[in-house]
C-alpha cells in the first residue's frame, strides 16, 4: 500500500486559496464602488447646466442641479447608480414639448402665459427642449470599464495564489 499525505507546501497553497476565496467578494465590491464613483463623476460632468428657472422641482424629485443628483451604492456585488431627480432626468434625456414624447407645445396650466427669470416677456407657449441623452454614452463606456476593473481585481487576487 502506498499513502500520500499533503505536505506543508500543499496545505499552505490550499490555505491561500481559501483566503483568496473569502476576500473576493470584498475585492469585487471595492472595484464596483470605485467604478460607480467614477461613473457618477462622469455623469455629473456631462449633465447639462442651465440657469434656474425659478420654478420648483417636478413632483417626486429633489431640488437642485441635475449634475448633483447622481448617487451610487454597492450591495451584494451589485452596483446601482441612480438619481434623486428621475423626472428631471427624463425631461432632459427624452426632451419636452414638441421634441418630447407627446410632440406638443407647452402651454400654461394655471396662468395665461409662461414666464421665467431671464425671459423678455411672458409667452403663451414654448416649443420645449430637444432631448440630450448624455447618459447612454457614459453608461456604455462605464459598463466596459466596470467589467475590466472587476476582472483585473480578481486576476490580481488569483495571481497572488502563486506567490
Amino acid at each position: 500500500m502506498i499513502k500520500f499525505t499533503m505536505g506543508g507546501a500543499l496545505q499552505k497553497q490550499l490555505d491561500r486559496i481559501a483566503q483568496v476565496r473569502s476576500e473576493l467578494p470584498g475585492i469585487v465590491e471595492d472595484a464596483l464602488d470605485a467604478s460607480g464613483r467614477a461613473m457618477v463623476q462622469d455623469l455629473a460632468s456631462s449633465a447639462p447646466r442651465s440657469g434656474s428657472t425659478g420654478g420648483s422641482a417636478p413632483e417626486g424629485d429633489a431640488s437642485g442641479p441635475l449634475a448633483e443628483s447622481f448617487q451610487t451604492s454597492v450591495e451584494d456585488s451589485t452596483l446601482t447608480v441612480k438619481t434623486t431627480q428621475p423626472t428631471k432626468l427624463g425631461y432632459v434625456t427624452q426632451g419636452t414639448g414638441l421634441y418630447g414624447p407627446y410632440h406638443q407645445r407647452i402651454y400654461p396650466k394655471v396662468k395665461k402665459a409662461l414666464y421665467w427669470p431671464g425671459a423678455d416677456h411672458p409667452v403663451p407657449s414654448v416649443a420645449g427642449q430637444e432631448p440630450n441623452d448624455f447618459v447612454s454614452p457614459i453608461t456604455d463606456v462605464a459598463g466596459k470599464a466596470i467589467n475590466e476593473a472587476v476582472s483585473e481585481a480578481i486576476l490580481e487576487q488569483l495571481q497572488s495564489i502563486g506567490e
